[in-house]
């Protein structure tokens, strides 16, 4: 007893069941499509997670390659989808339904869970994973996750269908009016929703336009083929480089080209022998594949990419350059071989649609002949065995099978391609017979490979879990202050602090009185800043010796009295390390000394009980020694772990360019002195995403705007507090901006207010500023970067958040 369809022997064999040549390039192009499925998803949610630190783009270039197939990969396959369910669109409900709806709608909603249940262990997969009750309902429905394919599968024939008896142009407009508002953005996108709606059109292209695919790929066409192509590449190179993603119309055209192009190759990768029988064997186990995929790449991300974003640089450059192939390869691999234990185990339910009590057996998952997705055209074999007929097939992406049956094999016949159907000359027993054997067999064998499979992937990501595990303190381990009021936490920010004078030397009072001008504000449960130098005795730095402009800041350990009033204290930044691992270890004994909290090491993560309320911070910059801002997996990992002990959740981030020119926020990366310094909208979204709070930006030393998101409130730079000579150097970087802030358990803003500052180059005390200029500048970058999402300041120096439907859900 096998699956039929889930053989997993030599090839496709080349005539259908009647003895009729079959056609090899739809199992060809399925092969090839399944694999840039694949690897579409291995660069997209796991290679290019990993934080990449080598001096070549590689990691780019491999971007690129994915993104130049997306706009053909699923828009062919629904072509062909809808080409192979031409027949079956014009046949009556009853004998489609069952297989072309049901069918379709069992395994989504199965796979769905089977999803949900194993993709709960990975949560910085980037991938949706419903968590409750609702947000199940909702992706099923509305919003389909990995699975959606066998969704539209079932929408689409059913929209077909219900409309087969409309001119052909009506459905076609509506999917194309579709498609073009999707493209546009101006249909709201949530999971796969925007996938679902726009690639209708593309499967009632190939339900209409059967006869005209067929006859388009009768013949190799190489010159036109090779024309397509360029005429593909150039089209998507303008659009890429024109950005004109969003004009309407635009991205379904391209998807147009990119589908004939595609049709064009397909009759001549089935020619080349061995490359088109091996894409037509993977043609034929689409679902498998498709199916067990993603629970697979998700264990080999949770395995890979931590490691790698730690790894050195001759490292890197190998992983970055074979890293896709290798990992498609194996996923596919892995995927193949789980199908091939769930047919040894008789886990035909796993992939078919169970046999109704006393009917047929689990129907075969494959396609229609190639020679069917005429309408009206006639069967080329019929059934002969003693199981009744199906006259409805299913689509040939779905080009495996999880029936059970006892088969003879026939010279000349199909058993496995996938196309066309598997047909016996009779049976060799009788249906009854065969469900007492199964029932015997049953009781006799227990389906014990795939659990013990299934068991092996769950240790590995159990051990793949607890080696990335961040360490956190008991409760009772976390110091205690009391809070000003009952249920809420109030923060207090300023951004670089440096304890400097004009002549970047050490105050002569070691910075005693320097904040005495602000001090009156630091009235909060929580007064947080940046330290943008070492707090150390002098030794040594290396820092320095090959620059003839370089800043190493040091100020005499005693200093740290100076700061009184703050609580804790951010060292995540490029100066707190100076003066060596020494200087930084002196920076943090003498911060404790005087009662403020260092934060910033590298996993490391402060909570404090303020009243009945647990606050955690973390700190976060560009380098190795701390949490990068890069690697956005961490971030999110490290986010997570502090929101699942914490109400309330603070990150410090050193990131972007710096200097007079950088007060702009734009997406994309920021650099300086060479140095990849981040994405700080990525990187905010990414934090508040995994549960952050409040996000509070330094580095730049200017200001920036502050930003709604998701209710959460982003000071991307509160500019600069004090620093004399070297931080006043332009005037556009001598004010700063003290931000007060109160939230409640839920981390909502309750209220905010930005107070400002400024300072002489000469002296570099912060002062005051009755003006309130740093907030107005904060205020007017804002509304420029940011727009509804801007965190407007009022003349008092009060924010205002946008209306909640501009600034997200939450």
């Amino acid at each position: 007893m096998r699956i039929v369809g889930l053989d997993l022997s030599s090839r496709p064999e080349a005539l259908t069941a009647g003895g009729t040549p079959r056609l090899l390039w739809p199992d060809a192009a399925k092969g090839l499509l399944i694999i840039l499925v694949v690897f579409w998803h291995t660069v997209v949610k796991s290679y290019l997670q990993v934080d990449w630190r080598i001096p070549v783009p590689i990691a780019g270039a491999w971007g690129i390659a994915a993104d130049i197939t997306y706009p053909v990969r699923m828009p062919l396959f629904f072509l062909i989808s809808g080409c192979f369910a031409a027949s079956a669109i014009a046949r009556s409900w009853g004998a489609v339904f069952r297989s072309r709806v049901v069918r379709f709608m069992y395994l989504y909603l199965l796979w769905t869970l089977i999803h949900m249940a194993t993709m709960w262990a990975f949560p910085d997969f980037p991938t949706l994973v419903p968590r409750s009750i609702a947000e199940f309902i909702e992706a099923i429905t509305i919003s389909p996750p990995n699975t959606w394919y066998l969704y539209a599968l079932a929408l689409y024939f059913v929209i077909a269908k219900s409309l087969r008896r409309l001119p052909r142009w009506i459905p076609l407009a509506a999917a194309a009016l579709l498609s073009i508002a999707v493209g546009a953005g101006l249909i709201d996108i949530v999971s796969n929703r925007g996938s679902l709606i726009a690639n209708l059109l593309f499967f009632l292209i190939g339900a209409y336009s059967s006869r005209t695919v067929l006859r388009f790929t009768s013949r190799p066409r190489p010159i036109l083929a090779a024309g397509l192509l360029l005429g593909y590449l150039g089209a998507f190179a303008l659009v890429r480089m024109g950005s004109v993603e969003s004009v309407p119309g635009v991205l379904p055209g391209l998807a147009l080209i990119g589908v004939l192009m595609a049709l064009a190759i397909a009759p001549l990768l089935a020619r080349l022998t061995r490359l088109g029988h091996g894409l037509a064997f993977l043609g034929a186990r689409t679902l498998p594949i498709y199916l067990i995929h993603m629970p697979i790449l998700a264990l080999s991300d949770a395995l890979v990419v931590g490691p790698l974003s730690e790894a050195g640089t001759a490292i890197q450059l190998v992983a970055a350059t074979c890293l896709p192939l290798v990992v498609t390869a194996v996923v596919i691999a892995a995927s193949l071989g789980i199908a091939r234990l769930i047919a040894r185990d008789r886990l035909a339910w796993l992939l078919d649609l169970p046999a109704r009590r006393g009917g047929t057996l689990p129907a075969v998952l494959h396609g229609d002949s190639p020679r069917r997705c005429v309408p009206g055209d006639t069967p080329l074999a019929t059934v002969t065995t003693a199981v009744p007929h199906r006259e409805d097939q299913p689509h040939p992406s779905t080009a495996t099978s999880s029936s059970v049956a006892f088969r003879r094999r026939v010279p000349g016949h199909t058993t496995g391609s996938g196309f066309g159907r598997f047909h016996s000359q009779r049976p060799l027993i009788s249906h009854k017979t065969h469900t007492a054997l199964g029932r015997t067999s049953a009781q006799r064998r227990i389906p014990w490979r795939t659990p013990v499979a299934v068991l092996l992937l769950v240790a590995l990501g159990l051990l793949a879990s607890t080696a990335s595990a961040i360490p956190v303190p008991s409760r009772s381990e976390m110091p205690h202050r009391s809070a000003h009021r009952t249920g809420e936490v109030s923060i207090g920010a300023v951004g670089d602090i440096l304890l400097y004078d004009a002549t970047r030397g050490i105050p002569a009072d070691q910075g005693a009185g320097y904040l005495d001008r602000v001090r009156p504000w630091f009235t909060e449960d929580i007064v947080t800043g940046n330290l943008e130098q070492a707090l150390t005795p002098d030794y040594g730095t290396t820092k320095c010796a090959a620059l003839n402009d370089c800043f190493a800041f040091r100020s005499d350990p005693a200093a740290a009295a100076s700061m009184h009033g703050f609580t804790d204290v951010n060292l995540a930044n490029n100066h707190s390390r100076d003066f060596g691992q020494r200087g930084y270890d002196a920076t943090r004994a003498a911060l404790e000394s005087v009662g403020i909290r260092p934060v910033g090491d590298r996993d490391e993560i402060s909570f404090t009980r303020v009243g009945d309320l647990t606050v955690a911070m973390i700190g976060f910059a560009p380098y190795s020694t701390f949490n990068r801002v890069t690697d956005l997996r961490h971030v999110r990992a490290i986010v997570r772990t502090a929101a699942e002990r914490a109400d309330v959740v603070i990150v410090q981030a050193h990131m972007g360019a710096e200097g007079p020119g950088a007060d702009a926020v734009t997406p994309g990366t920021e650099t300086m002195f060479g140095e990849n310094r981040g994405d700080p909208i990525a990187f905010a979204h990414a934090a508040i995403d995994a549960g952050a709070d409040l996000v509070l930006g330094h580095g730049p030393h200017i200001l920036r705007g502050m930003e709604w998101y998701r209710g959460r409130l982003i000071a991307y730079s509160l500019g600069n507090f004090g620093g004399g000579g070297v931080f006043g150097t332009d005037p556009s970087t001598r004010f700063g901006g003290y931000l007060s802030v109160r939230l409640n358990a839920e981390g909502n803003v309750l209220g905010a207010r930005v107070r400002s500052v400024r300072f002489e180059q000469v002296d570099g005390i912060p002062t005051p500023d009755p003006s309130g200029q740093a907030a107005q500048l904060m205020n007017q970058r804002g509304l420029r970067d940011f727009h509804r999402r801007a965190a407007t300041i009022g003349p008092d120096g009060m924010l205002s958040p946008p209306q909640p439907g501009d600034m997200g859900g939450r």
